[in-house]
């Protein structure tokens, strides 16, 4: 990998005015010599459009803004702005959260090494307001990361994703082969990171720096106290890509962690229930493994 090559930073914006000049300027802030953001607005009904085409005239790095005529959808909107970028390698970033100062240089060292690597991620910190609250990969998900692809893949079949996509750094080429977001379904980083280590576990390397290099925004609008819906995302992924011989366990699993937080949001009655599910899907899962052997 040359000296020069391009990172392209995009961007799915939508109804965010109110944080989209922080995450761009956290973009501009940055030291690395060949960078581009790539935005793409999903027919925002506030002021997004207007102040992005403000710091598009005044930006001291290469900013291509596009606006889908109508609400697309974060995986379509993604896609759109992977495909509108440059760049060689691709960082993600949503409009509400902001990039650490000087991000890039530990990940672009190591694919400046190693031309099997295709994807690197790092750490950072939750926030809310001037507040740092907790670590976005905790110790038990750099214990995963340190896993081999198979043991990784085993795991996002079988629970949410707990990689966060605004510490990764990937080699656009991998990105496309993989097949980018899913448009059919709902779910945008847990899938994406399933189809990730679909592909890693026949070819490739992935990696992970214990740097802070994002940080994700806590707000009333991120907060996922929805618990149908989320629970219906979730459903939908496991019928999609987890195989049959997991899908109790990752049923299990994911209904024991809407409990926790639908309990520690308050909600006693949809806490307890999710822990029945879960238990049900659990025993489910052991007998079909006794069945199986």
């Amino acid at each position: 990998m040359s000296k020069e090559s391009r990172i392209s930073v995009v961007m799915a914006s939508y109804n965010y005015e109110r944080y989209i000049e922080e995450s761009v300027k956290s973009v501009w802030d940055q030291s690395y010599p060949n960078l581009e953001l790539v935005i793409v607005d999903d027919a925002s009904t506030d002021a997004t459009l207007a102040i992005l085409k403000e710091l598009e005239k005044r930006s001291p790095i290469g900013m291509t803004i596009y606006c889908n005529k109508e609400n697309q959808g974060p995986n379509r909107t993604q896609n759109r702005a992977v495909g509108l970028a440059r760049g060689d390698l691709i960082a993600f970033l949503a409009s509400d959260d902001k990039y650490a100062p000087d991000r890039f240089k530990s990940q672009v060292d190591l694919f400046k090494r190693d031309l099997h690597l295709m994807v690197v991620y790092g750490n950072g910190w939750s926030f809310r307001g001037r507040d740092l609250t907790a670590r976005l990969h905790s110790d038990d998900v750099k214990g995963l990361l340190s896993q081999d692809a198979d043991r990784v893949l085993r795991y996002l079949y079988t629970h949410s994703s707990p990689f966060y996509l605004q510490t990764a750094l990937v080699r656009k080429e991998f990105l496309l082969e993989c097949g980018g977001n899913d448009e059919q379904v709902l779910a945008d980083d847990w899938v994406l990171n399933i189809r990730f280590f679909q592909s890693l576990v026949k070819a490739g390397h992935f990696a992970y720096i214990d740097e802070d290099l994002a940080y994700y925004r806590l707000h009333d609008d991120n907060l996922h106290k929805n618990f149908a819906r989320q629970i219906a995302l979730k459903k939908e992924v496991i019928e999609k890509y987890t195989p049959k011989s997991l899908k109790r366990e990752a049923l299990a699993n994911i209904y024991r962690k809407q409990a926790g937080i639908a309990l520690v949001h308050g909600d006693l009655l949809n806490g307890m229930s999710f822990l029945f599910l879960s238990k049900v899907n659990a025993l489910l899962s052991k007998r079909s493994f006794k069945d199986a052997s």
